[in-house]
């Protein structure tokens, strides 16, 4: 009798075992699918982002070239200002310099006796 309630504890016990054994390797492979999936979200998730950064970059892009065409038609707007006004001081100089010889002119005629 003692000899069969042993042997019942053997027997209960190898079940044990082999249950935890066999739950080990399901849980093992559970983990595993489970990992695999995450690494799809992972790898979705990424390729979304990196799509929006993509988008974002050309539009950044579009919106530096804006700016930068803004920059150079203003460039050309303030060049041709200071083109006038060059050509205005020219034209002053000018006519100070008509003026000059004017009032020489007319220095020269009053000296004369």
């Amino acid at each position: 009798a003692q000899s069969l309630v042993l042997f019942s504890i053997g027997v209960v016990f190898v079940c044990l075992l082999c249950a935890v054994l066999v739950l080990g390797k399901r849980r093992k492979k559970l983990e595993d699918e489970d990992s695999s999936l995450r690494n799809d979200v992972e790898m979705q998730d990424y390729k979304k982002q990196e799509s929006t950064m993509a988008t974002s970059t050309t539009g950044t892009t579009a919106t530096a070239t804006a700016t930068a065409t803004k920059t150079v038609s203003t460039n050309q707007s303030m060049l041709s200002a200071c083109l006038e006004m060059e050509n205005a001081n020219e034209g002053a100089l000018k006519s100070t310099a008509d003026a000059g010889d004017a009032a020489a002119v007319a220095d020269n005629a009053v000296e004369v006796p």
